[in-house]
């Protein structure tokens, strides 16, 4: 006597000495299973699937089933759904490829230039890559000024108060120190601030409080001996200073006056000889 016809049109086969359903041609979700992949170290029945973005992944028969397994992984993005055909800024994103060594989602991207990139999904959802890089040759080439000591400045800058990868962030940007939206967004304003301003060839740029960001009213450009002198190395204002200038003029001692304002001794001996806040005056 035949076998019957399980429901859904489900046909029952015989294989390894025991039964299983026949899902080829099937779909789960977004997994089409393709072929049969015999069975896992756990003797788990698996079939060979392609998922909608294109990868091919191997499933467990009660995985699809159940619907526990849906996709290759791509529904499951960490920092937002990630959809095929989406555009974000000038990429966009054609399938999922699988996760970084540190484990975060990739998706292939195509720039609008035309360039393929793989790019990181928490990257596309925040904004912080918007191409394949071509934005930001087109923005070096355009304004003119990388070959210049300036830009080098201002990208430093930048990496020190908004890159969290940056060894100098927990100084800057980890303690609240920003810099103003006027240099942050444009090289062109940081640069005619600091020819007006009095850079040249061997200056850095310093801030005046060292509690507060860059920003016009609180920069100028120092000689780095000067800049060592003013370094956070306690809580050194104005008025600290002055008081400072006052006890110096009096005669007490550097290392006393290091120890009662909590700074190096250097620092107090950069304030005395006029190598640091020099613009304090009592």
């Amino acid at each position: 006597m035949a076998k019957p016809i399980l429901k859904d049109s489900h046909e029952k086969v015989k294989r390894g000495g025991g039964n299983k359903l026949e899902l080829k041609g099937m779909k789960f979700g977004r997994l089409t299973v393709a072929e049969d992949h015999g069975r896992s170290r756990c003797r788990s029945v698996t079939w060979r699937c392609t998922c909608d973005c294109g990868n091919i992944v191997i499933v467990r028969s009660a995985d699809l089933r159940s619907g526990n397994t849906k996709s290759c992984g791509c529904l499951r993005i960490r920092y937002g759904d990630i959809q095929v055909g989406h555009k974000y800024h000038s990429l966009t994103a054609l399938r999922y490829c699988g996760r970084d060594s540190l484990g975060k989602s990739m998706w292939e991207c195509r720039c609008d230039c035309g360039e393929i990139k793989a790019v990181r999904s928490d990257s596309l959802m925040s904004g912080h890559t918007k191409s394949c890089g071509c934005l930001h040759k087109e923005r070096v080439t355009t304004h003119g000024f990388s070959s210049h000591t300036l830009y080098d400045t201002w990208n430093s800058m930048k990496g020190r108060c908004l890159n969290e990868t940056n060894a100098a962030f927990k100084n800057y940007g980890g303690r609240g120190i920003e810099i103003c939206d006027e240099w942050k967004h444009s090289i062109e304003s940081f640069y005619k601030w600091g020819i007006e301003n009095g850079w040249e060839k061997g200056l850095t740029i310093e801030r005046i409080d060292n509690d507060n960001g860059y920003n016009p009213s609180n920069c100028k450009f120092a000689t780095r001996v000067e800049q060592a002198g003013n370094r956070r190395q306690g809580k050194l204002n104005e008025v600290a200073v002055k008081v400072i200038k006052y006890f110096l003029e009096k005669g007490v001692s550097a290392a006393k006056l290091a120890k009662l304002h909590k700074v190096s001794r250097s620092a107090i001996q950069h304030i005395n000889h006029a190598r640091s806040w020099a613009w304090v005056e009592i």
